[in-house]
């Protein structure tokens, strides 16, 4: 399991409640932990938290796909 300092090395902005994007998270993070919790299919919602999270952090969609190739891999 990772251990918290690795958060010192990767750049994730402070939530900001006035910040559409960072709402959004909070609303499909909700979402995906209620339809998990009844058993369904999150992948949709999983694939919304990533396109955002590629937005925010200035990544391309050919970016976003390498990254979720590895992880694919590494999984």
């Amino acid at each position: 399991m990772g251990s918290p300092h690795v958060l010192e090395n990767i750049c994730i902005p402070k939530f900001d409640n006035k910040d559409k994007l960072h709402l959004k998270f909070t609303d499909l993070s909700e979402l995906a932990h209620k339809e998990t919790a009844k058993g369904n299919d999150v992948s949709e919602i999983e694939m919304e938290i990533d396109e955002l999270a590629a937005n925010i952090w200035g990544l391309t969609k050919e970016e976003l796909k390498e990254i979720q190739a590895a992880l694919e891999e590494i999984s």
